[in-house]
């Protein structure tokens, strides 16, 4: 997200003002736009689009305790605080 700041702010300031002010350093910087997203940040991305299918089949009725159930059963391995976390996440 810090990162995303300082993409959309460069035009207007020099990327060493920005990751001073942010506190970040300018090699980690430049480091983050050549990196691939992790595996449990594309897992998470996985499981959000589960949860939210299983969210609508509901008809907008499950919480995270049941939806859990559901993944579980399916075959994922997934705690329900990680549920409820993608699920503020997405808002529902």
């Amino acid at each position: 997200m810090i990162y995303e700041i300082i993409d959309e702010e460069r035009q207007e300031y020099p990327v060493r003002t920005l990751t001073n002010v942010l506190e970040v350093s300018k090699s980690t910087y430049y480091a983050s736009k050549n990196r691939c997203p992790s595996q449990r940040s594309q897992k998470n991305e996985q499981l959000k689009k589960e949860i939210l299918q299983n969210y609508e089949k509901s008809k907008r009725r499950y919480g995270a305790p049941k939806i859990t159930h559901q993944l579980i059963q399916s075959g994922w391995k997934v705690s329900l605080k990680r549920v409820q976390r993608l699920m503020r996440e997405l808002g529902i």
